[in-house]
């Protein structure tokens, strides 16, 4: 944590009429007041999302979208900022970016948010034939978990993982990174509702992506979200 940073910094916003205590703003006027912090940074990735949500219902026509769906979005097109370093706990996977998210600068997203897991062992497989060597590849998977019990050591109850297979059979576990990057020969996520594959340089041929249900303590079927970006993606 967090997932994803958002600008918070000296950000004007509408000041109700009747708001008094503004102490604490950089700025203000009787109808914009200045902020910097969470307050003023939560609101944009809410407007962000509710954006995105919007845009798959209305332009992509896909009804009632999950909203792991949407935050599978908003961390698809999240960009590193500074050194390559994500995930980390100042900007989680990066920087909010509306027009990555929505209407990317390279490749095709792909989406699935109507697929469950309902029970360990369980699996889902796709794949995608990469049609430009040396590119992005991306995907994130989020899912709603079931409520988790206050005595529990773990609160994560459905244990998904995600599994990113090359043409050439090397294998990416979702959340093993190094200097921002996917790398192979670690261990799988245990503890995280998101994980997150990401490629810099792509070979060409088909990819296969596993979401796994690795455990299931909970006693429902576990709805996902998986959002995938690269060349030859759609």
């Amino acid at each position: 944590k967090p997932d994803i940073l958002a600008p918070g910094g000296y950000v004007r916003s509408c000041r109700a009429q009747e708001a008094t205590d503004i102490g604490s703003s950089t700025w203000s006027n009787a109808y914009y007041v200045e902020y910097t912090g969470t307050s003023m940074a939560a609101p944009n990735t809410a407007g962000a999302a509710v954006m995105v949500r919007e845009y798959l219902e209305e332009i992509a026509l896909r009804p009632s979208p999950q909203g792991a769906l949407v935050k599978a979005l908003l961390i698809l097109g999240a960009q590193d900022i500074g050194s390559r370093d994500i995930p980390n706990d100042d900007e989680g996977w990066g920087r909010l970016n509306l027009l990555e998210t929505l209407a990317p600068s390279f490749g095709g997203i792909w989406v699935d948010d109507r697929s469950i897991l309902s029970g360990t062992g369980n699996s889902k497989t796709y794949s995608f034939n990469i049609t430009q060597a040396n590119s992005k590849f991306k995907t994130v998977l989020v899912w709603s978990d079931e409520r988790g019990s206050p005595f529990s050591s773990t609160q994560l109850v459905n244990n998904l993982d995600i599994e990113v297979t090359n043409p050439s059979g090397q294998i990416y576990l979702g959340n093993d990174f190094a200097n921002g990057r996917s790398t192979t020969g670690g261990v799988a996520d245990n503890l995280n509702n998101v994980e997150v594959v990401l490629i810099d340089n792509t070979e060409l041929g088909v990819w296969t992506v596993v979401v796994k249900d690795v455990y299931h303590g909970g006693s429902k079927a576990q709805p996902f979200a998986l959002a995938v970006l690269g060349y030859g993606v759609n």
